[in-house]
């Protein structure tokens, strides 16, 4: 019964070693299946990233375009020309004939209304442009802050990334430091009932430790006793040994320890 207790004592401690390496294969493979979710993103992550640096492209492209429109409309001949008309219309210098075109006009009011008319349009062309040229650095801006977002959460994904690789590695030595330390793991690895089974020898455990304990405390009384009477056999075979060796001494060998001691002291005043 003690060999079958220890026994199964020793299997005990097994399959709680491959119950730990099943664990860590659970592990590992929520791992990897993480990591691979995790670099699908990182890859999602890349084509915004690819997709918004485009859109940054043409939209600082219209910029740079829009800025030279503006530009050029500000410092166009137009604008000196018309510059000119209102210097015309300030100082009353103008009839009916318009001084930039050359026109005819009915009278010099109706011309007036039509020079006003065109520098109106022109501011307001001007203004539109302006508009255009601020919502397109507004979108220039919020682009921006996407491409930095996205950087963001792409770096600190690879990190998480790098962690779970790490773990990886760190949970596969541990399992082959358990599977080398226990050679009989391999016979349960692929257990599919190793929790009933590990239930099963946990209930006999328990039902018998008190019995395994009694009878374990048995055997060792027993071997000490054992132990015990080989000690004492070991003894009076020397005794008789010597007895037989030293022949005309072995009485003394019969005495106990203080007669000896008399019989030395006797000695010892007769020779003095």
């Amino acid at each position: 019964f003690i060999n079958i207790y220890e026994r199964c004592l020793e299997e005990m401690d097994t399959i709680i070693n491959t119950l730990k390496c099943l664990e860590i294969d659970r592990e590992v493979e929520e791992l990897r299946i993480g990591r691979s979710e995790d670099l699908n993103m990182v890859s999602k992550y890349k084509q915004e990233l690819k997709n918004n640096d485009i859109k940054l492209a043409l939209i600082r492209n219209k910029i740079n375009k829009l800025e030279s429109k503006v530009s050029e409309k500000k410092e166009s001949i137009v604008e000196q020309l018309v510059r000119q008309v209102q210097g015309h219309l300030v100082n009353g210098e103008i009839g009916n004939i318009c001084p930039v075109c050359g026109v005819t006009f009915e009278s010099s009011e109706i011309l007036k209304e039509s020079v006003l008319r065109k520098i109106d349009e022109f501011g307001k062309n001007l203004t539109e442009l302006e508009k255009q040229l601020l919502n397109l650095k507004a979108e220039e801006s919020s682009c921006m802050e996407e491409i930095r977002l996205t950087t963001l959460k792409m770096s600190n994904l690879e990190s998480e990334i790098n962690a779970k690789i790490r773990k990886e590695s760190t949970l596969s030595i541990e399992k082959e430091k358990i599977m080398g330390s226990d050679s009989n793991i391999s016979i349960y690895i692929e257990d599919k009932n190793i929790s009933l089974t590990k239930e099963e020898k946990l209930t006999f455990l328990s039902n018998y430790k008190v019995a395994f304990e009694l009878l374990k405390s048995i055997q060792e009384i027993e071997d000490n006793i054992s132990k015990s009477r080989a000690n004492i056999t070991l003894k009076e075979t020397l005794l008789n040994t010597l007895r037989s060796e030293s022949k005309q001494w072995s009485k003394y060998l019969d005495l106990d320890e203080i007669e000896i001691d008399l019989q030395i002291q006797k000695n010892d005043a007769y020779l003095t």
